[in-house]
């Protein structure tokens, strides 16, 4: 169990020449640091003033195209392509699509 799976503690090693290869994006979020009541008010701003916009289309996700599961190979091909703008999903359930 070594730090480059967390299990050591919070460092690990990282091969930033990998990352940016994948194109791979690192996010990161605080909240676990955070209070309960910070953490509620995030929710209720969230709830109130952001997911009301994605409801009445006035935000949207960018998807650039959903593949089923069996297509997974034709989707990280594309991918690899470099000309996808937007997000592609694959979809376990085919009958999302």
């Amino acid at each position: 169990m070594g730090a480059d799976r967390f299990d050591g503690g919070r460092e690990a090693k990282l091969d930033l020449a990998q990352v940016l290869g994948k194109r791979v994006q690192l996010l990161g979020s605080t909240l676990r640091s955070r209070d309960d009541q910070f953490k509620a008010d995030l929710f209720s701003d969230l709830s109130q003033h952001v997911w009301p916009l994605f409801a009445e289309g006035r935000l949207s996700p960018q998807l650039a195209k959903a593949f089923p599961i069996k297509d997974a190979e034709a989707a990280f091909a594309q991918l690899a392509s470099n000309k996808v703008s937007g997000k592609l999903v694959l979809l376990i359930d085919e009958s999302l699509t």
